[in-house]
């Protein structure tokens, strides 16, 4: 009998507990989607994207209507604040998707204004972070294709860019990671607005390299390829080149192996970087046989491009913008521990005149549906329950 008092005791508290201890009304509060921040001559400038939701119900029976309000203090914290008394209700960052900064606030200095993200215990670490050369504000106001929040569309976008190998989405918590590397240098992607058919659409633009505290510069499309395959985060991607005959061929990829192996002598570092790379047979010419020896030749050409983006990623990094964001710093800190308190200080010389060697392997594994051998197509095979059994 004590027992099942017990059990009645442990479940009734149970039930009490239940919930959001620190749950709100949705008609208390202002959930924001998407923030921008810049800098001013006074301070920053806050831009927020927030709900308008409808009466008291949940937020995914809520009508998604969004506004852009703007703030201008001498501290985020205190435009955040401030915001009240604009949009009356207290502003909510827990589910926010990304995070927009204008390049005069990146240049400066990112790491102070965005201290208050690591600080607080309300914003998400898997915030995306973007950076721009326009206005942040400008951003979050621009035109949505499917959804009616720029902010959740450009987010739920970022999923896709894996296809294309040119952009690698970068939350607030990989972005800190990096920083507090022996290396202290990351990247984010670039957005900007584009005019099309009289309407303004948010478009990925390339990458913005970031060393310790400070953005320096940027990396192409091109260039960014050449990162990711640095990186080996190219995976899913697709490749194209252009053969001897003048014809072009894509590449799917479907998996990428990189291993990269520094060598320290005094302050010259050699890295040497094998590389695997496999793909399917994406596209290729109408009258072009596909067999051994053009499938050879394919590999061939989309192993010199492949080449080619990653030598333009490294030339960027090392000669212009002297930032090492592929790690090799912290690869030369694991192997040579006792060296890098001797070379730390100077790293990015040690960086800049690395010697880079590229050993590149690809192969195509899968010809696709279309099955071909010296230009005749092979006979199609029938499932044995459509043969014709006449006797």
């Amino acid at each position: 009998m004590k027992k099942i008092a017990m059990i009645c005791l442990c479940l009734s508290l149970l039930m009490a507990a239940a919930g959001c201890w620190s749950g709100s009304d949705l008609d208390e509060v202002a959930m924001v989607f998407g923030s921008g921040l810049d800098k001013t001559d006074d301070g920053y400038e806050l831009s927020v994207e927030i709900l308008q939701s409808s009466g008291e119900v949940t937020a995914e029976e809520s009508v998604h209507e969004g506004i852009v309000l703007s703030m201008e203090r001498e501290t985020l914290f205190d435009a955040v604040r401030s915001m009240i008394r604009q949009e009356k209700r207290r502003l909510i960052f827990t589910h926010t998707n990304m995070i927009v900064l204008g390049e005069s606030l990146a240049v400066d200095n990112l790491t102070t204004p965005i201290d208050i993200l690591k600080r607080d215990q309300m914003p998400r670490l898997n915030s995306l972070l973007l950076i721009t050369t326009d206005d942040p504000k400008d951003i979050l106001e621009t035109s949505t294709i499917s959804g009616d929040l720029t902010s959740i569309e450009m987010a739920d976008s970022m999923e896709g860019t894996e296809f294309t190998g040119e952009f690698k989405p970068m939350d607030l918590k990989t972005v800190f990671e990096m920083l507090n590397a022996p290396v202290p240098a990351t990247f984010a992607p670039m957005v900007q607005i584009n005019s099309e058919n009289e309407e303004t659409i948010a478009e990925l633009s390339g990458t913005a390299v970031i060393n310790e505290e400070k953005m320096v510069g940027t990396l192409n499309v091109a260039e960014t390829k050449g990162l990711l395959y640095l990186r080996d985060e190219a995976e899913k991607g697709s490749i194209t080149a252009e053969l001897t005959s003048g014809d072009k061929v894509s590449m799917e990829v479907q998996d990428e192996k990189v291993s990269i192996e520094p060598s320290l002598n005094g302050e010259q570092l050699t890295v040497d970087i094998d590389m695997e790379i496999a793909g399917t047979l994406a596209e290729v010419p109408n009258d072009m046989i596909v067999n051994e020896q053009t499938i050879q030749e394919m590999e061939e050409a989309l192993t010199e491009n492949i080449r080619t983006y990653m030598q333009m990623g490294l030339k960027k990094l090392q000669k212009e913008l002297k930032t090492d964001i592929l790690d090799f710093g912290v690869l030369v800190h694991q192997k040579y521990p006792q060296e890098w308190h001797a070379i730390k200080d100077d790293w990015e010389d040690v960086f800049s005149n690395a010697d880079v060697n590229l050993m590149i392997e690809t192969s195509i594994d899968h010809e696709g549906l279309i099955d071909q051998d010296d230009g005749e197509k092979k006979p199609e095979l029938i499932p044995f329950f459509f043969w014709d059994h006449k006797d």
